[in-house]
């Protein structure tokens, strides 16, 4: 399994016990960067995008100013 198998494996995962959880705010946008980020190692720019846009959609929802501010910082380090 190559790198990019291994992260998007790993974001998959996230994804996964995101949603099982229920888990918003800060939990459920990082869960969709991990998504961009790992679609973007693999080459796959179109899934990539698709993802970046859920996470930029959902830092709305997450309620602490520091935790934004963090997440916006990350999310555009792309």
């Amino acid at each position: 399994m190559g790198k990019s198998d291994e992260a998007l494996s790993y974001a998959k995962e996230t994804l996964k016990i995101t949603e099982k959880n229920n888990l918003k705010d800060f939990d459920l946008a990082y869960a969709y960067e991990s998504m961009a980020r790992a679609y973007s190692i693999s080459g796959d720019k179109d899934k990539s995008e698709k993802w970046y846009k859920k996470a930029r959609d959902t830092e709305d929802l997450i309620t602490g100013e520091k935790d934004k501010e963090y997440f916006i910082l990350d999310l555009n380090s792309k």
